[in-house]
């Protein structure tokens, strides 16, 4: 019930500018500490909060400007490493290629970000609903839908 009430709600409500589907994934420890949910939302906050910033500039702490983003974490640390699937907005501006460099300087910042190109980061445009229904998969979320969802780095495109 759960997730057919969050799916709903989330093709309803989110509406994200241009968006780009980027998956991030990360290593399972850095210096004896070993990543678990916390420590992965720590780190996507850390990585939004740096693409904004570099992004908005002072609109960003000033006035909270910020992309719009739907971020749903995978894994468990132990069978599949964490990984997270994020619906980004792009700004106009920026060719696809400037954003994707900007996104894996700004993931490769971050504690746990794996920042090799061939595992760490996925980038491409978002075409149809395909994506949308691949993030919201039950099929690899550690409980479900629910609580895949990472709520704190999740909001609609309120850029302007």
């Amino acid at each position: 019930m759960c997730n057919k009430l969050i799916k709903d709600y989330i093709q309803k409500e989110f509406n994200i500018k241009n968006p780009m589907s980027v998956t991030l994934t990360s290593h399972r420890s850095h210096d004896k500490q070993i990543l678990d949910d916390i420590l992965l939302s720590r780190d996507i906050t850390f990585f939004l909060n740096r693409l904004n910033y570099k992004i908005y500039k002072k609109g960003f702490t000033r006035y909270g400007k910020r992309l719009g983003c739907l971020t749903v974490i995978e894994g468990d640390g132990i069978t599949k490493n964490y990984h997270t699937h994020l619906t980004l907005e792009k700004p106009d501006y920026m060719s696809d290629l400037e954003y994707k460099s900007l996104i894996f300087n700004c993931w490769q910042k971050t504690v746990f970000g794996q920042s090799n190109l061939k595992y760490g980061i996925k980038i491409n445009p978002v075409i149809d609903e395909g994506w949308l229904g691949y993030q919201l998969k039950n099929r690899t979320k550690q409980d479900n839908v629910c609580s895949s969802i990472d709520w704190v780095n999740s909001n609609n495109s309120i850029s302007e």
